[in-house]
């Protein structure tokens, strides 16, 4: 955590401990990363109709698999899909 930056920050006098925001000493870059992804997968697993024509072509079993990568990068419970 300390390597990215992800550590929070502490003010502290004598007895009194106040811990503040995220600081951001780390790498930049790897923080952006986690964030971004982060980002990307707040939302459930779903299939659009770009990602539908996309998929048209395709072998069956590949569009099973991806969906089942897709559901456990987005941590959905939901078993619907293609």
């Amino acid at each position: 955590m300390a390597f990215c930056g992800l550590t929070v920050s502490e003010y502290s006098s004598g007895a009194s401990v106040s811990r503040g925001h995220l600081t951001k000493t780390g790498n930049s870059h790897i923080r952006v990363q986690l964030v971004e992804s982060a980002w990307a997968y707040q939302h459930r697993a779903g299939i659009g109709a770009e990602l539908r024509k996309r998929q048209a072509g395709l072998d069956a079993a590949t569009v099973v698999r991806s969906w089942t990568a897709q559901q456990r990068l987005c941590a959905a419970s939901n078993a619907s899909g293609p």
